[in-house]
């Protein structure tokens, strides 16, 4: 028989302390990595946000060249997803119509005019259109190419992010490129 201080027992597992340790840890790297993990959150909600305007211009341009004759389509800025609103900033939404008249008022959406595709506001991200020698808007002729005699520029930013540029040439082909400094 075994007395008392023969006997040993294998105790497995962590001690409250081990795993206390370990707690310090995890938190102290989740820590440190929370604000990369926000700025890579940010960059790519700027780079899909870009990737959804530009999908609106390229499916207005496709169309315009599908359509073909005398047809024009506006990609425009829209508060109410139902109107253009005629405003440089698209943060508030998009619309891509078909304008049933081209010798009617283009870059207003009319009772004939029919809306292609509606893209809804932006969350904390602001898109700005300029360069265009139309108004808020970009209108495609059956060729591919806009009717702005200008070359046109929306810039996507966030505050104190590094932005992103669409530019928008005269026959209608998009570019991409990060904005030179962090936006404001």
């Amino acid at each position: 028989m075994k007395n008392a201080f023969e006997i040993r027992r294998v105790i497995r597992g962590f001690t409250l302390i081990e795993l206390m340790i370990v707690l310090v840890i995890m938190g102290v790297l989740i820590a440190l990595a929370a604000p990369s993990f926000s700025q890579m959150w940010n960059n790519n909600r700027i780079t899909a946000e870009t990737n959804g305007i530009v999908a609106d211009l390229a499916s207005a341009r496709s169309e315009a060249l599908k359509l073909g004759g005398a047809s024009l389509l506006t990609v425009c800025a829209s508060t109410d997803s139902a109107t253009c609103s005629k405003a440089s900033d698209w943060s508030a939404g998009r619309l891509v119509v078909v304008e049933s008249d081209p010798d009617g008022s283009i870059g207003v959406v009319d009772p004939k005019d029919i809306i292609l595709r509606k893209s809804s506001a932006l969350d904390r991200i602001t898109a700005t259109l300029s360069g265009v020698s139309t108004t808020g808007f970009v209108t495609y002729r059956a060729t591919g190419a806009i009717t702005s005699s200008t070359l046109g520029k929306i810039v996507v930013c966030k505050q104190g992010y590094i932005g992103r540029e669409i530019t928008i040439s005269v026959t209608g082909r998009t570019a991409l490129s990060n904005t030179t400094g962090n936006c404001t």
